[in-house]
């Protein structure tokens, strides 16, 4: 299979150059409307459990104890199923039937952070940004694995970066890998940083030969 690869010229010996960006880890990013943002913080207002854990949350930082918050919420959970849709299979063209497996609300108070991690038994994961942040919310930051010899690049772009910072703001759905690492920033301001995460798995049959396998 052949991709169209980006026309690139270098300005010193005037060469024209063809850059195919290869195995990318695509960060997929969109904006929804307020009345799926206050639906959310409806759902998060009867949220009462919360686990402080360290070692998966860092100082400051906390996760709801109901790992599944929007299997109760049948119409909530559908749409965003049908935003994560238009996002695999409308843009980056999977063309697959896939669920929200699990979906947890996360906290950071001010000073907090949380630590460097990915999400194991998945597929996507995402993180909606459903409240209100000010200018000091905590950004998020994306990072790969340094390879061997690591030279720090002098104009940095996609091609070459190993680490992405995005900041959130009140309708933000965040895509990405499962096994794109991610941390969450010192929070700065007093206002508590919330957020919702969660987890995509494809429905179905996937796989080729002895791999396939059907989720359901």
């Amino acid at each position: 299979m052949s991709y169209p690869p980006m026309s690139v010229v270098e300005p010193n010996l005037n060469l024209e150059w063809s850059v195919t960006p290869l195995f990318c880890k695509p960060l997929c990013t969109t904006e929804v409307d307020s009345s799926l943002c206050n639906k959310l913080k409806n759902i998060l207002n009867e949220t009462k459990d919360w686990i402080s854990d360290t070692t998966n949350t860092g100082e400051g930082g906390a996760y709801s104890n109901d790992r599944n918050v929007l299997d109760r919420y049948e119409e909530v959970k559908h749409t965003l199923e049908m935003v994560v849709s238009s996002s695999i299979n409308g843009v980056l063209g999977y063309g697959t039937d896939l669920r929200i497996t699990t979906s947890w609300f996360t906290k950071t108070e001010q000073g907090g952070t949380c630590v460097e991690h990915s999400h194991c038994n998945s597929w996507y994961s995402g993180v909606f940004y459903f409240d209100e942040y000010d200018d000091d919310v905590a950004p998020i930051t994306f990072t790969q694995d340094f390879p061997a010899i690591f030279v720090d690049p002098a104009n940095p772009n996609f091609l070459n970066s190993s680490s992405l910072t995005v900041k959130p703001h009140s309708g933000m759905i965040l895509l990405f890998s499962s096994d794109l690492r991610h941390k969450v920033l010192k929070h700065g301001s007093s206002t508590t940083r919330y957020s919702l995460a969660f987890n995509v798995m494809p429905r179905g049959t996937v796989g080729i030969g002895d791999s396939t396998y059907h989720y359901t």
